[in-house]
């Protein structure tokens, strides 16, 4: 979920998305170039399931998607 999307930013998209699907829903990952700790907290505070920093390491999206799809 990229955190700077028009008209709702990635946050706002995932509260939605679990508020509708609940626990149907799929693991959301945070997307963003903003790479602080505080930063990578706060999305994972909001309920992301992990972060992936722009821009995007190959073998990281991998290893992310692996760990949370199996």
């Amino acid at each position: 979920m990229d955190e700077n999307m028009p008209n709702m930013n990635g946050t706002e998209a995932m509260k939605k998305i679990r508020e509708v699907h609940q626990e149907r829903c799929s693991p959301i990952i945070a997307l963003s170039a903003s790479t602080s700790t505080d930063e990578i907290n706060r999305f994972i505070d909001e309920g992301m399931d992990d972060f992936i920093a722009k821009p995007i390491d190959e073998n990281l999206l991998y290893s992310v998607l692996s760990k949370h799809l199996g």
